[in-house]
């Protein structure tokens, strides 16, 4: 049982010309385009920053190599230093005397 062509749904006319993605673009708002000389000022600033923090990663190994180095030396420096332990001896339990009754 089919309608006629006359009461059938149509799309409206508003919505045949609209794009679905336009709705999504307009509530983010379009992200604004950079020229090239602002995508190589970005790429520098992005460069320096990862440089700088290559540069505190490397002091703060360095620093780490430094101290270890020093607990070395110090480890070395007591172990020279420290008396030879004693090889230990079995040593006879003396037997305690008896309280004399005499008294």
């Amino acid at each position: 049982m089919s309608q006629p062509a006359s009461q059938r749904m149509g799309t409206r006319p508003k919505i045949a010309t609209q794009h679905p993605g336009h709705i999504v673009l307009e509530a983010e708002g379009r992200a604004k385009r950079h020229t090239k000389a602002q995508m190589i000022a970005d790429r520098q600033r992005e460069l320096e920053a990862s440089q700088a923090t290559e540069q505190t990663i490397q002091k703060g190994h360095q620093h780490i190599a430094t101290l270890q180095e020093q607990m070395a030396t110090d480890q070395a420096a007591a172990r020279v230093d420290a008396l030879k332990p004693k090889c230990p001896r079995a040593r006879p339990i003396a037997k305690a005397a008896k309280p004399s009754a005499n008294l």
